[in-house]
């Protein structure tokens, strides 16, 4: 592929789409230097192209240039690209460097173009963020939301996770009676230690501990 774009490139030296096309090819193959002059090259072609400002935000993702990624995602949403999820990604990039406020603001634009179908993603995610900063209150009302009538196994345990966070154990076991996936067993076991530890039954924390003992090693 990268030679046959190379070729191209050789006829065609000022076509934007080969250089990220060919920028496209060299990150799967994890050839970050090769990517970058061509991603370069080809917003020099056309400054206007979102899809290119996409691709280098996401190649100074991974180079842990947060900033510098943030600035290329609103260029490639000024430029006319998807803004319900290159918003999410601006959030995401926000979160990276601590500024959960403007991330916050960045899922609250992601929720507002996504189509009402799938605009459980980025409330997910902020749900997620509310949750790991410790917003538990603000975290379980989005869960809730997304979760309905009848949760699902992760909700549950997202829904759990907020109500021990907030000192609420009775209210986090009623999430987590019931069958758990695998992948979600030993989440449950642990949330269920601390509920019993918060309520002072040492015996039944005991017996979790056991349990969590065992999956662990099965693991």
């Amino acid at each position: 592929i990268v030679d046959f774009l190379t070729t191209a490139i050789v006829l065609y030296p000022k076509n934007d789409q080969l250089y990220l096309k060919r920028c496209e090819a060299w990150l799967k193959f994890d050839e970050s230097e090769l990517a970058d002059p061509d991603i370069r090259r080809a917003i020099e072609l056309n400054p206007r192209s979102s899809d290119a400002h996409s691709d280098l935000s996401e190649f100074l993702r991974n180079q842990q240039k947060y900033k510098e990624a943030i600035s290329e995602v609103q260029k490639a949403i000024d430029c006319g690209g998807p803004k319900d999820k290159l918003y999410d990604r601006k959030a995401e990039l926000f979160i990276q460097l601590f500024e959960l406020k403007q991330a916050e603001q960045a899922f609250r634009e992601a929720i507002k173009y996504t189509d009402p179908t799938r605009a459980w993603l980025p409330r997910l995610h902020m749900a997620n963020m509310f949750c790991s900063s410790k917003r538990f209150a603000e975290a379980l009302a989005e869960f809730k939301s997304l979760a309905g009538p009848n949760p699902k196994p992760n909700y549950r345990i997202n829904m759990a996770t907020c109500w021990v966070g907030l000192g609420k154990y009775k209210e986090a076991l009623s999430h987590l009676t019931g069958e758990f996936p695998e992948e979600l067993s030993l989440s449950s076991h642990r949330l269920k230690k601390q509920c019993y530890l918060g309520l002072k039954d040492s015996a039944k924390a005991q017996q979790e501990e056991q349990i969590i003992a065992k999956l662990s090693a099965d693991f």
